[in-house]
């Protein structure tokens, strides 16, 4: 029988407390005027920026109030620094705001998928600032321009560090500098005492998404990879090319051989799941050392957000037996 683990009791408070924490010390509207390294500090403070993106530049006035975010990781990133978005595109399923994040922010309106936003939904709340994803939103990215100021930045395709800097980016287009680097000076420290926390020896991890018919592996350039080697962890498969996500059938998975194998979905019924009862899914190393884990989608792959991915860091140290 594969072991399965879905959020353990102390995995669950921990969650809980990290939410209220930083639900109580999330700042609110801070002075202007702080430098958001890497991420066109000498705009912070302006009335008025032009700012760089990965689709163009826009100009963006003062400080935004009514924000549209596009993705979950940008969500996370308003969040983070006390700002509410009107608007977001939540897939028309609000449980998929993670609860550490949904606590942070007043309620919004769903403004559609976040592949295939509705234009109208977002006109409709006359924002004024629009915050896009790359690949997903650059085909209707003039009619977003179009409605309110837009600034695009990858998210799906983003590793670790790359979201980290497009937080700090979103800091200046809200001219919330300091806000925003008091968040990621928090995060930092909240990741170094993760990785301290971590038993040595944890051997090589891969990450995936299963559904019921395809697992599709992460490689070390994607988000979650990046978090877990932000731990210090080994990771098991190479980036080798231009997509970080790739299906992965039984045979390759047997090859890759992870220590540790977290995969996001529901054991029961998935593929990953019947993988593990066949004598070739047993034969991995991940499988007879108890340490494949089945994990929440919405926090380990949709999310890919500040909160997140210490949200990932603290199950990962308890799955892995930390301290």
């Amino acid at each position: 029988m594969s072991p399965t683990v879905r959020y353990p009791t102390r995995v669950a408070v921990g969650m809980a407390m990290l939410a209220l924490s930083l639900a109580a010390c999330g700042p609110a509207a801070a002075p202007s005027g702080g430098q958001a390294s890497g991420a066109d500090d000498a705009q912070c403070g302006q009335q008025t920026r032009v700012m760089a993106h990965d689709l163009g530049e826009t100009t963006i006035e003062g400080q935004p109030r009514r924000v549209v975010a596009l993705e979950f990781s940008f969500v996370d990133a308003l969040a983070s620094i006390g700002v509410s978005p009107v608007g977001i595109a939540d897939d028309d399923d609000k449980e998929r705001i993670i609860p550490a994040v949904r606590n942070q922010i007043d309620d919004w309106a769903g403004v559609g998928l976040r592949q295939s936003p509705s234009l109208q939904a977002i006109a409709a709340l006359d924002p004024d600032l629009i915050v896009a994803d790359t690949r997903r939103h650059e085909a209707i990215y003039g009619q977003l321009a179009e409605i309110a100021p837009t600034v695009s930045f990858s998210s799906l395709q983003a590793g670790y560090r790359e979201n980290l800097e497009s937080v700090r980016a979103i800091g200046v287009a809200l001219d919330q500098c300091d806000a925003v680097e008091r968040r990621l000076a928090e995060h930092e420290t909240v990741m170094t005492e993760l990785a301290a926390q971590l038993p040595p020896g944890a051997g090589a991890v891969l990450f995936g998404v299963s559904s019921d018919t395809a697992f599709t592996a992460h490689d070390e350039a994607s988000y979650t990879a990046g978090v877990l080697q932000e731990l210090g962890l080994d990771y098991a498969l190479p980036h080798t090319g231009e997509d970080t996500q790739a299906e992965m059938n039984l045979e390759t998975l047997v090859t890759t051989n992870p220590d540790v194998l977290f995969v996001a979905g529901v054991e029961e019924g998935s593929l990953v799941g019947e993988w593990l009862t066949n004598p070739l899914g047993q034969s991995l190393a991940a499988t007879s050392e108890g340490k494949v884990f089945f994990v929440d989608q919405n926090v380990w792959s949709r999310f890919r957000g500040v909160t997140a991915s210490e949200l990932i860091g603290a199950q990962a140290v308890e799955l892995l037996g930390g301290s």
